[in-house]
């Protein structure tokens, strides 16, 4: 089995935190990790380390990750945006390090430069945007773990859930699942 690392398998100069932005790709590497065996757990925790600690938008749509790479590489050579000079001069015309674009889909994406000199237009869903949901990174770790792991235990969702959060992520447990119902609504959104 083939676990895919922070790039999705997408175009470069576009870079995409895939496991934090988009739903689709984790929806996919959920059914992955379920069919794997217990022992890539280690590598799916490794993985949502890279989800960060803060609040972010996820990608609800249905463009696949190399779609929205793909399409942020055709915006950027109809810029005439052909390597990284041209991109962070790009950046500096609207006196700001981000840009936002529009994809056909109606959803808007965000452009910085990334640190890393291959792919240097790191994107993420634009706050807000049509077919995003503005989450917590606790939330989704929360609900990730919560996927491939419910397979392994058994009882009720809120101790699988705290359960998760207190051995894997270090969290409080939550009193309700209602007090948490936005994990539990990305826990529908993901199933």
């Amino acid at each position: 089995m083939k676990f895919y690392k922070n790039t999705c398998n997408i175009s470069k100069p576009v870079l995409l935190n895939c496991w934090k932005h988009h739903a689709g790709f984790i929806r996919s590497m959920i059914k992955q990790y379920r069919r794997g065996p217990g022992t890539h757990l280690d590598s799916l925790l490794s993985e949502i380390l890279l989800i960060g600690e803060s609040l972010m938008d996820l990608y609800l749509g249905e463009l696949t990750p190399k779609q929205i790479a793909d399409s942020t590489i055709q915006f950027s050579r109809q810029n005439e945006i052909f390597n990284i000079e041209d991109f962070k001069e790009w950046l500096k015309e609207e006196r700001t390090d981000y840009r936002i674009i529009q994809l056909g889909d109606r959803s808007k994406w965000t452009l910085r430069l990334g640190r890393k000199e291959d792919r240097y237009i790191h994107i993420h869903p634009s706050r807000y945007s049509p077919h995003t949901l503005r989450i917590r990174s606790t939330s989704l770790k929360s609900a990730i773990l919560f996927h491939v792991l419910a397979k392994h235990s058994s009882g009720n969702q809120l101790v699988k859930v705290n359960s998760i959060r207190k051995e894997y992520l270090d969290l409080p447990p939550l009193k309700s699942l209602k007090s948490g119902s936005a994990l539990l609504s990305l826990i529908k959104l993901l199933g």
